[in-house]
């Protein structure tokens, strides 16, 4: 709003300045030696505009600079002059052509000597005029009677245009000769410098009325120190820049912070990983809302409802402008991290709603915690946009991931050594008549990874370990888990076997890479065509989804992400990056509604058809499962909060590691392979997360042990 009022006001100065030096010169009512008249609104408008948009004295500095580095090159580009020649043939009269301004060229005739018109014949008699004609408007000087014989001619103007600036090919410069010229002539248009230093002073008030308000709107908005406000804990609405926040029940202050500002990364408190994930996504921060110094008063007024049932907050944004998508970005106290998508507000067009939790999460000694996303002791809710279409992916829909996943996350073998495993494949060829002469073990990662970042926490070491027990036969399988279901995976990596080549596999998998062992294992033939290309002995499931999870679920996807993003926020590694551009993937699906693009992530729902397809009782197969499972107990307060009170109380309702349920890695599905028997679970006290599992020495002991069985 202030940037709009600042640049109307500016503009507005303008319009007024010219139409008083047009109607001073088309009527002559006004002296034309008296710039003031127009040259000062357009300096008030000016400077009004500046120091409304920036509400603050260090934006002073700046804008006097532009002023004092405008100004004198404003007069200098007037002193420089510019020659206009227009001849007349000799012994003729009538109208002498005209030419266009050739240079930057400010004209004021006001003062003798400042501009004048000089013809040179052999024999001049008659009376003359010149003209300035700019956007279809001609401003024509009086006429005036000369003669001249031999020799130049002065003809001092002592009415004319003022303070209007020519631009090259904006403005045509003519004259006329009523009378008899006898030779060739010519006239010359010549300024003198600092001629008229009122009327130069004038003249730059036009220029510097817009390129200053320009200029205030960028300088001011990062100048304005915010206002900070009271919240009503009664719910009345609070207004604060744009921004109508309700939070019934929650007192405490909100400032709104918008870029330029250069505070705004500093609250943020982001770490560069997850500012370049964000700018991968081409996502660009709107506004930043923090709430500070909360505190809760349940009875105060009726509460807002979050759709788990949770006393919330409501607050309402501008809406992005057309072809852009909109999130919020919200941390906690605690440092939680949650994306919320927004949805039509319920009052007025043009603004989004975004319905949060209220709940104030403790905070304990956070200095001493990692965090990608940090702000602790506060709310932060990060407005942020992103374009609809992206110039590498194309329209962000139902065909956005798997655009993004065939050209970030595409299928292949690649080799799993100490030197390498925690490395981006380098396309190297698969040893087929190696992996043939013995057991192999094949290592398939989860969701929104791949190998190096789903395993990239095993030690040089363990692999070291792995590689000797299968004498280098080692084999990793990266693929899309967003966009093609597990039974999708499986063939393509059946395709990948040379015919009439047969492995025999141990397969140590992660998270979702669960259901794609188990397709291999259980149901390979019915894919490839009764053949069993990959005999499968011993699978090890690693917190595996084999009854589903309920993150799966349309309407519980968003706290999947959130999951994902805390367990990346609180344990934040050197493959952050890649594994966030995953979950914003997904999350630029939820914010357009097109979650019937995800089929990877639908093979997790619980009772869907993907899962009912594979848990029945005539499953095939004879090898030997295992399973490593986890409850967490987070160690700080505020991700323990949220993982007690929402994950646990209010999604899952039993044990879980923050994505899948304990008991469902290993117990009874409707699947005849199930319950699993040689089974370790991690317990609270351990702190052991969905993803935390290969960076846990007890884990990997495990692995070895039962591979070496």
């Amino acid at each position: 709003m202030r940037r709009g009022r600042s640049f109307l006001g500016g503009l507005a100065g303008v319009v007024w300045g010219l139409g008083g030096a047009v109607l001073t010169q088309q009527t002559g009512v006004l002296p034309l030696d008296a710039p003031l008249l127009y040259g000062l609104p357009l300096a008030a408008a000016f400077i009004s505009g500046t120091w409304a948009r920036a509400r603050a004295r260090r934006a002073a500095l700046p804008v006097a600079a532009l002023v004092v580095v405008v100004a004198p090159l404003a007069m200098l580009v007037q002193g420089a002059g510019c020659d206009v020649i227009m001849t007349t043939d000799a012994g003729t009269s009538g109208s002498l052509s005209g030419a266009s301004i050739g240079s930057p060229l400010l004209v004021d005739p006001a003062t003798d000597g400042a501009v004048r018109l000089d013809l040179t014949a052999d024999d001049l008699a008659g009376t003359a005029r010149y003209w300035v004609e700019f956007g279809g408007l001609r401003i024509t000087a009086p006429d005036e009677a000369f003669t001249g014989s031999g020799s130049q001619a002065v003809y001092p103007l002592d009415d004319g245009f003022l303070g209007l600036p020519l631009l090259p090919g904006l403005y045509h410069v003519g004259g006329e000769i009523d009378g008899v010229c006898s030779g060739d002539g010519y006239v010359r248009v010549a300024g003198s410098p600092f001629a008229n230093p009122v009327g130069i002073a004038a003249s730059a008030a036009v220029v510097l009325g817009l390129l200053g308000t320009w200029a205030a709107g960028r300088v001011g908005a990062s100048a304005a120190p915010p206002i900070t406000l009271r919240l009503d804990p009664r719910g009345r609405p609070v207004h604060a820049d744009g921004v109508l926040v309700e939070s019934p029940g929650l007192e405490g202050d909100i400032e709104v912070y918008r870029p330029p500002d250069p505070t705004v990364d500093a609250r943020l408190g982001w770490s560069p990983e997850v500012h370049e994930a964000l700018a991968r996504h081409r996502i660009k921060v709107q506004r930043v809302i923090e709430l500070s110094q909360t505190a809760e008063i349940p009875d105060a007024a009726a509460p807002i409802i979050t759709p788990l049932g949770e006393p919330a907050l409501s607050i309402e944004v501008p809406s992005p402008r057309p072809g852009f998508g909109q999130l919020m970005i919200a941390t906690d106290e605690g440092g939680v991290c949650t994306w919320t998508c927004g949805e039509p507000a319920t009052v007025g067009q043009g603004f989004r709603r975004y319905v949060l939790a209220r709940a104030v999460s403790p905070d304990d000694e956070p200095s001493k915690r990692p965090a990608a996303f940090r702000a602790f002791g506060s709310k932060l809710l990060s407005v942020v946009v992103f374009p609809i279409l992206d110039p590498v992916f194309g329209k962000v829909g139902e065909h956005f991931a798997r655009r993004w996943e065939q050209a970030k996350r595409p299928y292949r073998l690649r080799s799993f050594t100490p030197d390498d495993f925690d490395a981006p494949a380098t396309g190297a060829e698969i040893d087929w008549d190696l992996l043939a002469s013995g057991p192999t073990l094949l290592m398939i990662h989860g969701t929104f990874s791949q190998t190096h970042t789903g395993f990239g926490e095993l030690s040089p070491q363990v692999v070291g370990d792995l590689n000797r027990l299968y004498d280098g036969r080692v084999l990793a399988f990266d693929h899309p888990t967003l966009t093609e279901d597990p039974r999708q995976n499986v063939a393509w990596l059946l395709e990948q076997v040379p015919r009439g080549l047969r492995l025999d596999v141990d397969i140590v998998c992660h998270s979702r890479g669960g259901l794609v062992s188990r397709v291999l294992a259980e149901r390979q033939r019915e894919l490839a065509g009764g053949h069993e290309v990959v005999a499968v002995d011993k699978v090890v499931f690693v917190a595996s989804p084999n009854a589903g999870t309920i993150l799966a679920n349309p309407d519980y996807m968003s706290h999947l992400v959130d999951s994902y993003t805390n367990i990346l926020n609180f344990t934040p590694g050197p493959l952050l990056v890649e594994s966030l551009e995953a979950v914003i993937t997904v999350v630029k699906h939820l914010a357009v509604g097109a979650v019937a693009g995800l089929p990877g992530l639908a093979a997790m729902r619980p009772g869907g058809p993907f899962l009912s397809w594979l848990n029945v009782p005539a499953g095939n197969g004879s090898g030997r499962y295992y399973a490593i499972t986890g409850d967490y107990a987070a160690p700080s307060a505020g991700l323990r909060r949220h993982a007690a009170d929402r994950v646990m109380d209010k999604i899952f309702a039993e044990a879980n590691d923050l994505v899948v349920p304990t008991a469902g890695v290993h117990g009874a599905n409707g699947s005849s392979r199930f319950p699993v028997a040689k089974v370790y679970q991690f317990t609270g006290v351990e702190g052991v997360d969905h993803g935390g599992y290969f960076a846990n020495k007890v884990a990997r002991d495990k692995l070895l042990d039962w591979l070496a069985e």
